[in-house]
């Protein structure tokens, strides 16, 4: 790194850090947010649908974070069950080490699969939604062996997930038996 961009981002950090320290950032990011949405808003939903084109294109994980939400929208929960199934599968499969600067944008990708099943499959489907979230919980294990979550965000979505699978079984009309939701939530917790 260059001398002039190490002075830059020192300086963009003590900035950062006199803000936390007054409690800024938070008003900073929701003003920033604020404008972001009032310029997409005037963008007009012509350009938004070519603006999310371009990126569904050119972005993978945009692409199946995309394809969820899309999916979401649909009536039919077979449609959103079948595509959060298939991350999750694909979550299974993998062995490659996430090592501490990856393992925020797992848990990210993470939090997004939880959140689309406890909010969009559930309200179709919680039937669905509880069966794949017990999926979800049962990538726990694999997940936090392979990724180094010194900072806790990866094991901080299981445990969250935990607390959505209790709010999802109240919604299911099925006897939920054979199943000892609790035990794996103790295991994750």
């Amino acid at each position: 790194m260059c001398f002039a961009h190490k002075k830059q981002l020192e300086e963009k950090t003590k900035l950062l850090d006199t803000w936390t320290k007054l409690g800024w950032v938070y008003k900073v990011t929701k003003y920033l947010n604020m404008m972001l949405k009032e310029k997409l808003i005037s963008a007009g939903a012509e350009k938004l649908a070519d603006i999310l084109l371009s990126l569904h294109e050119s972005n993978k994980d945009l692409q199946k974070q995309l394809n969820i939400i899309f999916a979401g929208l649909d009536a039919d929960p077979k449609k959103i069950g079948s595509i959060i199934q298939k991350e999750i599968s694909a979550l299974k499969r993998s062995t490659k080490f996430i090592d501490y600067y990856e393992a925020e944008a797992l848990s990210d990708r993470l939090n997004q699969l939880r959140l689309r099943i406890a909010n969009d499959l559930n309200t179709k489907s919680p039937e669905l939604g509880f069966e794949l979230m017990l999926a979800f919980l049962d990538l726990h294990e694999n997940t936090l062996n392979r990724a180094d979550d010194s900072n806790g965000n990866v094991g901080g979505v299981f445990r969250e997930a935990c607390e959505d699978v209790g709010k999802i079984s109240e919604n299911v009309h099925a006897p939920i038996s054979t199943i000892d939701v609790a035990t794996v939530c103790r295991t994750i917790i």
